[in-house]
């Protein structure tokens, strides 16, 4: 067999029959594995706060009434510790899934790549409510046990104005949040190999965390509120599962269907010439 050397451009190369969307999905391996790991231990992260949560409501204490998280805080002061260090971490961990997802869009849709990259930023206020809760909270509720009772009311009164505060840090951030879902639901809808039913559980992440947004919004107060918020944040523990598993085990969307071999030749179709993507020959 006779071989013919060709004038190939080095710049030529198999790859460049795939189309622009299995491209960048592929081309972003390391950010996918990234997003792998940093959902893995945003996982266990989850599973330590729904485990106080659950612990929490089993013993029967409440979190509604005039005294709220304080309820929780006199009554476990370390288990409160705990929960709030979730908290404060867990804002953080959604930020950082979404500022991940940036990165990943930025090369081929960069608009919406900032869009998510200022929707993560949101969650720093969060975040912060979180610690704002760890610390002030906890003091709130030494002072209370030691105050008498013409000082609790006092005590109560800074708690219900610490209280505002978070929940104004919170609710923005949260606002934000809910917004970068949904970009990120039909963003990734569209790239190749990407988990459909992954990218429109985002959307329906993204739509429930706005529908209970607007209840409150509008004074409603029903247990249909309370179900939502807990559908809403349960949500973030089964996608942080599941993109730990299938983006560690799989790699990129897309990577393997459309790069079988990495290394050497490529064969562009069955029976076709390979192509030495160093050289530029055909044989």
């Amino acid at each position: 067999m006779s071989t013919v050397e060709l004038s190939v451009p080095r710049g030529l190369d198999a790859r460049q029959s795939i189309p622009p969307p299995e491209m960048a999905a592929a081309g972003d391996g390391g950010w996918w594995r990234f997003l792998a790991r940093w959902s893995l231990f945003a996982a266990i992260n989850g599973v330590v706060g729904w485990s106080i949560f659950i612990y929490v409501s089993a013993q029967g204490v409440s979190a509604v009434g005039e005294r709220g998280d304080l309820n929780v805080a006199l009554a476990y002061p370390a288990l409160w510790r705990v929960a709030m260090v979730y908290d404060t971490l867990a804002w953080l961990f959604i930020g950082g899934t979404v500022i991940i997802f940036a990165a990943i869009l930025f090369r081929q849709r960069p608009i919406l790549g900032l869009l998510l990259a200022a929707a993560a930023m949101s969650d720093l206020f969060g975040s912060m409510g979180g610690y704002v809760r760890l610390h002030t909270v906890s003091d709130l509720a030494t002072q209370y046990l030691a105050a008498g009772s013409d000082q609790q009311l006092a005590v109560l009164q800074t708690y219900h104005q610490v209280w505002l505060l978070v929940s104004n840090l919170q609710g923005f951030g949260a606002l934000l949040t809910k917004l970068g879902l949904l970009v990120i639901g039909t963003a990734t809808f569209h790239v190749a190999e990407f988990p459909r039913w992954l990218a429109i559980g985002f959307v329906a992440q993204a739509v429930v965390g706005l529908s209970y947004e607007t209840m409150s919004i509008l004074g409603i107060s029903s247990p249909l509120v309370f179900l939502l918020t807990v559908i809403y944040v349960f949500c973030f523990l089964a996608w942080d599962i599941a993109m730990a598993r299938l983006f560690r085990w799989r790699g990129a969307p897309g990577s393997r269907a459309n790069f079988p071999d990495t290394a050497g030749l490529m064969p562009l179709a069955p029976g076709s010439p390979s192509v030495d993507r160093g050289q530029g020959h055909v044989s």
